[in-house]
């Protein structure tokens, strides 16, 4: 079963650009089932990251991390702590697809999907989880309270 990526911290509480490296490394080489991103990983684990070409590969690793976000969400620094870098839920994004239908959001899941492909159920509290149509049922692909 391939791994998909979960909202939240993969690492936090520093900035080191060696830290940084290892754990974005990790990540990706956990996520990358495609061998997309494996010269990547490799170089990073054989470069000092201080370096400037280590800082470029560190951004080179931030981006692919990025690539494998899931849909409605983005890899990166915490937008309220700097130093803590994950999956986050970009609320501004949804908002916009929302504003402009081409999301459809709601309470209840439709019964099919078939149409639509996507689905983001909004709980009375406010909790969100996005689904994607598979052509058999809904799939959620993440949720957030």
């Amino acid at each position: 079963m391939t791994r998909k990526p979960r909202i939240g911290s993969i690492i936090s509480g520093t900035l080191r650009p060696e830290d940084l490296a290892t754990a974005f490394a990790d990540e990706l080489e956990s996520l990358d089932v495609s061998g997309r991103y494996r010269a990547l990983v490799g170089e990073s684990r054989t470069l000092d990251a201080d370096s400037d070409e280590g800082a470029e590969v560190l951004g080179d690793l931030e981006q692919g991390l990025n690539d494998l976000a899931p849909p409605y969400c983005y890899f990166g620094a915490h937008p309220g702590d700097g130093a803590d870098f994950g999956y986050w839920v970009d609320l501004d994004a949804i908002e916009r697809d929302r504003r402009e239908g081409s999301l459809p959001s709601g309470d209840s899941l439709p019964a099919d999907g078939s149409s639509i492909g996507h689905y983001l159920h909004v709980s009375d509290h406010g909790n969100l989880e996005y689904y994607i149509w598979d052509g058999r049922g809904w799939r959620s692909e993440w949720g957030v309270v």
